[in-house]
């Protein structure tokens, strides 16, 4: 590739006819300076243009983390209602299991008081037999006191 500094000390033999020096040289100078304009803009664009890959890459990398926090994010609130819906179904039938023993010893409890009421039916009945009994003997003995 060509400098402008190569441009500016290029010479030209001169010919028969030969080209007008002094324009020629000018017009090198011209060329030189535009060149050297040209080569500064494209080095000050191939800079920005690496900053700019620089900046691409990095966004890059962002939004791929970004896609790998959310998937993670994703996969971790499906596993945290999952584990909420096995803890629920958990404590579920362990509630049920609770209420069914409760209604059990409620049975129990109810079965022992019938049987107590029902002792106590007896226990009162014969009681009742029994004091019938004694009213009866100390009736017929005053009946039979009233004799003597």
């Amino acid at each position: 590739m060509i400098t402008p500094l190569e441009m500016k000390e290029k010479r030209f033999r001169a010919g028969w006819s030969g080209f007008n020096k002094k324009e020629v040289i000018d017009f090198l100078d011209l060329l030189s300076s535009e060149f050297q304009v040209i080569l500064k803009e494209n080095r000050k664009l191939q800079q920005q243009l690496e900053e700019e890959k620089g900046k691409q890459k990095e966004l890059l990398k962002r939004e791929s983390l970004i896609k790998s926090v959310l998937v993670n994010a994703q996969d971790n609130s499906g596993k945290i209602r999952q584990d909420a819906e096995r803890e629920a179904e958990l404590m579920l039938k362990e509630t049920e299991l609770k209420v069914e023993k409760m209604l059990a010893e409620a049975h129990q409890g109810e079965n022992r008081i019938l049987r107590q009421l029902e002792d106590l039916k007896s226990s009162y009945k014969q009681l009742k037999a029994k004091m019938q009994s004694t009213l009866e003997m100390y009736s017929k003995l005053l009946a039979d006191d009233d004799v003597i």
